[in-house]
Order: C-alpha cells, then sequence, then structure tokens
C-alpha cells in the first residue's frame, strides 16, 4: 500500500505542480489557467515585465501566444546577438472556422539596451459562429501590442513597458449556444523599474498601473448582478502597484533581503479604493533555502505572513518544497469591502 502510495505521488505531482494554459477549444480565446493544481482566480499575475490584475483578467491565453510564453516562463530566444543588431519573427497561422492569427515580433538589440515591439491578431468564428458578437460579421476578436525597452548602464538598469489588450467577441451563454453575451474588454498595461548595483547589496524599485475597460451582459445567477445594480454598465478598473527589493550580496552564505509592495484598487461606481500591502524581512541561505517572515495590512487590520522555500538539486533532479501565507482583497463579487482573504499554500515540485 505504501509504495502504491508513493507510485501514485511521483505520477502526479509533475501534473498537479505544473503550470498551464487550458483552452476551452484550439484558438485559447477563452480558458483558464492550472496553477499547481487549482485555477488561477483573483490573483495578480506577470507576463515578462507586463503586470495584469485578476479581478477579470484570468487567462493569459487570451492575450496571445507571446504572453503565454511569457507567463509560462518560457525563454523567447536564446541567441547571442551582436549590437545594432534587429532580430524578427513572423507568425501566421489559419484555420477551421474563419481562424485567422498573425503574430509579428521585433527586438533591437542596440549598445547596452534592447526595444522590444510585438503585435497580435486573432479572428475566429467558432464551430457554432459562437465568438461572433451578435448583429456584426466576423472580425478580430483578439489584438494585442507590447512595447518594452530596456538600457543597461554599469550599475543602473531600467525597464520601461506598456501593452495595450482589445477584445471584443461573443461568449456562449448556454451549452447548446443558442444565445450568447458579449464580451468587451479593453486593458492597458504599464510598468517601470529601475535596478541599482552598489558593492554590497542591489535594490530594485518597481511601479505597475493596470488599467481596464469591461462590459458584458452575460447575464446569470452566478455573476456580479446578484450583489451590484449597475453592472450592467461599463466597468472601470484602475490597480496599481508599487514594489521595493532589496538584496545582499555579502560573501557568506547567510544572505538578508526585504521585499514591500504597497497596492490600491477602484471600480468606478461599484467598487470604493482599497488599499492593502506587506513587508517581508527573508534570509537566503547558501542558494537553497529561504525564510521570510513580515506583516500584511488591509482594512486598518495587520497579519503574520510568512513564505518558507527549500530546493533539493542532486544528479539533475530538483525537489522544491514550499509554504507560504498571504492576505489579500476579496473578489468584487462577493460585494464584501470590509473582508479580506487569508490563503495558505503549502506543495512540493518535483
Amino acid at each position: 500500500m505504501f509504495r502504491t502510495l508513493i507510485i501514485s505521488l511521483i505520477i502526479h505531482f509533475p501534473y498537479c505542480m505544473s503550470e498551464e494554459i487550458v483552452g476551452y477549444d484550439w484558438s485559447n480565446h477563452f480558458g483558464y489557467a492550472n496553477i499547481n493544481g487549482n485555477v488561477m482566480w483573483n490573483s495578480d499575475w506577470n507576463a515578462g515585465p507586463f503586470f495584469f490584475d485578476g479581478t477579470w483578467s484570468t487567462n493569459p491565453g487570451l492575450m496571445g501566444p507571446f504572453i503565454k510564453d511569457m507567463f509560462l516562463k518560457k525563454k523567447m530566444d536564446t541567441l547571442k546577438i551582436e549590437n545594432n543588431k534587429v532580430l524578427s519573427n513572423f507568425d501566421y497561422t489559419q484555420g477551421d472556422y474563419l481562424q485567422d492569427e498573425l503574430s509579428i515580433y521585433l527586438k533591437n538589440y542596440g549598445t547596452n539596451k534592447t526595444l522590444d515591439i510585438h503585435g497580435f491578431k486573432r479572428s475566429f468564428a467558432g464551430i457554432y459562429n459562437q465568438y461572433t458578437p451578435v448583429g456584426t460579421y466576423p472580425k478580430p476578436i483578439q489584438q494585442s501590442y507590447t512595447i518594452h525597452f530596456e538600457t543597461n548602464k554599469k550599475n543602473d538598469e531600467v525597464g520601461i513597458s506598456i501593452g495595450h489588450f482589445n477584445t471584443l467577441s461573443g461568449i456562449p451563454v448556454d451549452k447548446n449556444n443558442s444565445k450568447k453575451a458579449l464580451y468587451d474588454s479593453r486593458v492597458t498595461s504599464s510598468s517601470i523599474v529601475w535596478l541599482k548595483k552598489y558593492s554590497l547589496f542591489d535594490i530594485s524599485l518597481k511601479s505597475s498601473h493596470f488599467l481596464q475597460r469591461f462590459f458584458s451582459d452575460y447575464n446569470r445567477s452566478d455573476t456580479l448582478s446578484l450583489q451590484f445594480r449597475n453592472t450592467d454598465k461599463i466597468r472601470y478598473l484602475n490597480r496599481q502597484k508599487r514594489e521595493i527589493h532589496l538584496n545582499s550580496k555579502n560573501k557568506s552564505k547567510i544572505k538578508p533581503n526585504f521585499y514591500s509592495e504597497l497596492n490600491s484598487r477602484s471600480i468606478r461606481g461599484i467598487l470604493n479604493p482599497i488599499t492593502w500591502g506587506k513587508f517581508l524581512l527573508g534570509i537566503n541561505y547558501n542558494t537553497n533555502f529561504y525564510f521570510g517572515l513580515g506583516s500584511s495590512f488591509i482594512h486598518k487590520q495587520n497579519d503574520i505572513i510568512y513564505e518558507l522555500v527549500y530546493n533539493y538539486n542532486q544528479n539533475k533532479i530538483l525537489i522544491k518544497l514550499l509554504s507560504k501565507k498571504n492576505i489579500s482583497p476579496l473578489h468584487p463579487f462577493f460585494n464584501e469591502e470590509s473582508q479580506k482573504l487569508s490563503t495558505s499554500h503549502s506543495g512540493v515540485e518535483i
């Protein structure tokens, strides 16, 4: 019995602890993110330098393969390019049911600086024409445009990024696809990062801003319409995040570090501004052990949070043990502005 349990754990760990995008069809237009066996919901997420608030934006696959690959931490390119060179990529896909996808990527390598420009367009009607909005003809249902600039001069690094993601499509209402609603989302994500390197420590400052204009006439018993009367109007979400990260570079095996973040979020006409934040004082030991302890605040309440990570790497086998506790606001669906969500997570990655 014990041997069977061990074999089962070894087989299932790589699947339940992995990160993947699950699309409802081959276009990946709608779907969800599976993070360590859990559906990503009401959680912030990043795709490279781009920051996303997880209130309504929960599917990286919706934004196109470029954002999807960065979210899954896939390397976009591994070539060593000389200065003053341009790397370009052109990908065009055409399929059934009016599927038409175009992805263009340009990367310019200058002296101590790089510039990335990306554009993506997706057209797809679906097998039941479910992605074409009512009363319109098939046209692009997703458009994504990003630009990212980095410069590196001796001990200073600066990164600036901005992305715009426009979604306009139908969404099935019932299982027979006889009815469909409108899904209209316009997202702008921008951030600026500054990294300063000193002899004894590095300090990083990051400021992220996320704006979303969202409208949907999808009306079912499990939507916001039960909680708020004005959800049939356009919703404007405004989210900001400020981060400070300080890492020690001493020669000992014990390296202290500090992390702090400050968040704010509001939804005009629906949710009053909410501010929350946290800080962690941590210790890295011998590159394979990390322990952080700190505090979070939200609604004038303080809570203890922690993070514990241990990496075992031997003979090309990596085992990661982790345990952490975090505090965040509830999703606006619950209409409980004074409440908070406490999450604890423990797991093993092989």
